[in-house]
C-alpha cells in the first residue's frame, strides 16, 4: 500500500480549507451588516417620515392660533388674560400623538427694542422702566446702559453700564454690539455684564418686537406692571381689579383711587395687543418638536407670522 502523501499537499490542503471558513465567515458577517444597515435605513426613514409628520402638526396647532386671534379681533380692541387665546390648550389626535399650545400676548412684556427709537434717540420712559424692572428681579440697573448700546447706533458708551466697541473687543473671541434693534431675547447672552443666570433671570419678562411698542396693562405681569411705577403697597388693589374687569382704557387704570394721587408716566401704555407669541409642542410616536411663532395682527385683525423657530428635542 503506497504511504499517505505528506508535506506541501496536506499544507496546501489546510490553507484551503481555512480560505473556505473565511470566506463563509465574510459571507456571513457581509450579510449580517446589509440587514443591519437595512434595519438603521428603515428606522431612519420611519423618523423622517414621524419629524415631517410632527411639523404638520405644529403647523396646524399655528393655524389654530391664528383663527383664535382673528375671533378675538371681532370681539374689540381690548386684549386681556381671560379671553380665549390666552388659556393653554391641548388636543389628543390618536394614540401616538398630542399637540399643546400656549399663546402669550408679548405687549405685556417690556419691548426692548422700544429703548432707541426709530431715529436713534433713546426713549427716556421705556429706559426708566427697564432699569425699575431690573432692580425688581435683582439685578444692577445699570445693565439697562450697555442693553441701550447694543441698540443704539452711535459709538460712544451711554451713562453708567454703558458699553460700545471697546468693551467688545477686548473679549475672546472679539465682536461687536449689533448697534441695531434686537431681533431675538437671546441675543441679551451677548451684552457685556449679561451672564446666563443674569439671562434666564431677565428673559421672561422682556421682548423683541421689530417695533416700539407699548406695554398692555392687561396682560403685564405683577414684574413689568411694577415696572412702569405701580408701587409693590398698591399692586395688589390693581391686580384684583384687572381680574374683575379687564380695563377698557389707559385711564381706566389711572382711575383707581389708590393710583389717582401717584405721579405715573402713561406714555407707552395701551390696553390692546399687535404682537403675539405662539409656543406650540408636538408628541408624535418618538418624536417631541416645539415651534415657537411670532405673530403680527393689524389694527383690521389681518395676522402674519413674521418668525418661526424649530426646535426638537
Amino acid at each position: 500500500m503506497r504511504p499517505y502523501p505528506t508535506g506541501r499537499p496536506v499544507r496546501q490542503g489546510g490553507v484551503a480549507l481555512i480560505t473556505a471558513i473565511a470566506v463563509v465567515a465574510i459571507a456571513v458577517s457581509t450579510a449580517a451588516f446589509l440587514a443591519f444597515d437595512q434595519q438603521i435605513s428603515i428606522r431612519g426613514s420611519h423618523n423622517l417620515l414621524a419629524h415631517d409628520q410632527a411639523m404638520e402638526y405644529v403647523h396646524a396647532a399655528e393655524g389654530l392660533a391664528q383663527i383664535a386671534l382673528i375671533e378675538d379681533a371681532a370681539d374689540g380692541n381690548v386684549d386681556s388674560l381671560d379671553e380665549t387665546w390666552a388659556q393653554p390648550a391641548s388636543l389628543p389626535l390618536s394614540d401616538q400623538a398630542m399637540i399643546s399650545g400656549q399663546i402669550i400676548d408679548l405687549q405685556g412684556r417690556l419691548n426692548l427694542n422700544s429703548l432707541v427709537n426709530a431715529d436713534g434717540k433713546i426713549n427716556a420712559t421705556a429706559l426708566a422702566r427697564l432699569e425699575r424692572l431690573l432692580a425688581r428681579l435683582e439685578l444692577p440697573p445699570m445693565l439697562a446702559a450697555a442693553i441701550v448700546d447694543w441698540i443704539d447706533p452711535d459709538r460712544e458708551p451711554y451713562g453708567m453700564g454703558g458699553a460700545e466697541d471697546d468693551a467688545y473687543t477686548r473679549l475672546d473671541p472679539p465682536y461687536l454690539p449689533a448697534n441695531t434693534w434686537l431681533v431675538s431675547v437671546t441675543e441679551l447672552r451677548l451684552v457685556a455684564g449679561i451672564d446666563e443666570e443674569r439671562y434666564q433671570r431677565l428673559a421672561p419678562y422682556v421682548s423683541t418686537l421689530p417695533e416700539p411698542t407699548p406695554i398692555n396693562i392687561n396682560t403685564a405681569s405683577p414684574e413689568v406692571l411694577q415696572a412702569i411705577g405701580i408701587p409693590e403697597g398698591v399692586l395688589g388693589a390693581v391686580l384684583d381689579a384687572r381680574a374683575d374687569k379687564p380695563f377698557e382704557s389707559v385711564d381706566a387704570l389711572f382711575a383707581l383711587s389708590s393710583l389717582r394721587e401717584l405721579d405715573i408716566e402713561r406714555a407707552g401704555l395701551s390696553v390692546g395687543s399687535g404682537y403675539f407669541g405662539l409656543y406650540s409642542q408636538v408628541r408624535f410616536a418618538n418624536t417631541d418638536l416645539s415651534l415657537f411663532s411670532l405673530i403680527r395682527r393689524d389694527e383690521n385683525g389681518t395676522l402674519r407670522v413674521l418668525r418661526r423657530r424649530h426646535e426638537l428635542f
